[in-house]
């Protein structure tokens, strides 16, 4: 058009210059096409930067910002990264692989980098100060997680933790464990197996089988013959020597009252009746209500065993069976139509 305001000779044909370098990744028009201005003839793209779009685990989620530094590999250039960085998180989250989309923007010298390749992608967070422990440190049943505290002179605590984010080799404790308490690092696994195998010792004790010989346990000074340790009664003594302490009877949680009670009392290794009496804060108790106790042994890895209770005058009564004598830990569930669920947890010892 300024070509013919300038009353230059009309021309048969016209050049149209593409608005960017780059390579054609569209070609929608040939030779003798009726064209018209709406219609997309070209798509070309400018390669000397592209866009990287990264999945990040829900997990990952709150560790994000904009601007955040990236490196990227390529499986087609064995020991080069590629550095960029974060430009757009998406707003949503993919419900199938629970994973959110982040927009990676990344410099590509050379145009080594070609639409459609994968790579694996590390951004760079500046995390604030937390308390964190070795990965091989915690021992991970699925349903706890637990380190050992190490107490001097061979002696052992199991702790059980509420873990964070990880951090390569390193998991982030949220509860549990405090700043400088020493703990176990490597090998966990082995003062777990220990442990298990001295209590395996004392339940065959408890079960009438003394007349098999077991071979001794020990770990590291601590030495288990029979139901004693240099001289000390087993039953009421943890792995860190510290004698167990039954919690009160009575308890409150939240809006209710909650009363526990065993017949015989106290508790025995065997079946035992359990029972408790809720109330509300009128002191009028509660009847319509479902009621669960689940109990298991205070150590690691013990399995735990549910029994229901059934209204029985004014409490909740059901049957559980202890198979040793020991500190167990019990707690009662209430379940009430169109209310929150109450739970509360009691630690006994079982004679």
């Amino acid at each position: 058009i300024n070509q013919l305001d300038q009353g230059e000779a009309v021309e048969p044909e016209t050049n149209i210059y593409s608005p960017a370098n780059g390579y054609v990744m569209k070609k929608s028009v040939s030779k003798g096409d009726y064209v018209t201005p709406e219609m997309e003839l070209y798509e070309i793209a400018d390669l000397s930067t592209v866009w990287v779009y990264a999945d990040i685990y829900e997990s990952d989620m709150a560790s994000l910002k904009q601007d955040q530094p990236v490196t990227i590999s390529f499986t087609a250039y064995p020991g080069k990264t590629f550095s960029g960085k974060l430009i757009y998180i998406f707003p949503n989250l993919n419900p199938e692989t629970r994973t959110v989309k982040a927009r990676i923007e990344l410099p590509n010298p050379g145009f080594l980098l070609k639409p459609g390749m994968y790579g694996d992608v590390q951004i760079q967070v500046q995390a604030p100060d937390r308390l964190v422990v070795p990965s091989e440190a915690v021992l991970d049943s699925g349903l706890h997680q637990m380190v050992f505290l190490d107490r001097g002179n061979g002696l052992f605590e199991p702790r059980q933790i509420k873990m964070g984010q990880r951090y390569d080799n390193e998991i982030e404790v949220l509860e549990g464990v405090k700043e400088g308490e020493p703990i176990v690092t490597s090998a966990t696994f082995l003062i777990d197996s220990e442990s298990k195998l001295m209590s395996a010792a004392s339940m065959m004790g408890m079960l009438g089988m003394g007349g098999i010989k077991m071979e001794q346990a020990s770990m590291g000074k601590m030495e288990m013959k029979g139901m004693e340790m240099a001289g000390m009664d087993m039953k009421d003594m943890d792995m860190s020597g510290t004698e167990k302490k039954e919690t009160p009877r009575s308890k409150k949680a939240g809006q209710l009252a909650f009363t526990l009670g065993f017949s015989p009392e106290p508790p025995h290794v065997g079946e035992n009746k359990v029972s408790v009496k809720v109330t509300d804060p009128k002191n009028q108790i509660i009847r319509d209500a479902d009621v669960t106790f689940a109990y298991t042994m205070t150590m690691p890895g013990m399995m735990v065993d549910e029994a229901k209770g059934s209204f029985v005058k004014e409490a909740y009564e059901g049957t559980v069976k202890f198979a040793m004598a020991g500190e167990w830990k019990i707690d009662v569930t209430i379940k009430r139509k169109g209310q929150t669920d109450v739970k509360e947890s009691f630690n006994l010892q079982v004679k």
